[in-house]
């Protein structure tokens, strides 16, 4: 990608940078994208090999799809005990 100089944008995985996951949400600042206001929080880091800019972001979305699947899955363990 880098040879091509074409923009892109990619996810990184929280368990291969847990240090961006330190950042308190007291750093991040609003933005508005459309109708919506979320908080981002932008910064410089080495990422496969090669300094790149960062925008990390809470997906309400997301948070609240995690919680669901957590709740389901201790449903499902906790029943067979009962």
């Amino acid at each position: 990608m880098d040879a091509s100089e074409i923009p892109y944008v990619a996810s990184l995985t929280p368990a291969h940078h847990e240090n961006l996951l330190a950042i308190p949400l007291s750093r991040y600042h609003k933005v508005t994208l459309g109708d919506r206001e979320i908080a981002c929080f932008r910064l410089r880091k080495v990422v496969w090999g090669k300094e790149r800019t960062l925008v990390l972001y809470v997906s309400e979305k997301l948070r609240a799809g995690q919680l669901r699947g957590l709740k389901q899955g201790s449903g499902q363990k906790v029943r067979p005990f009962r």
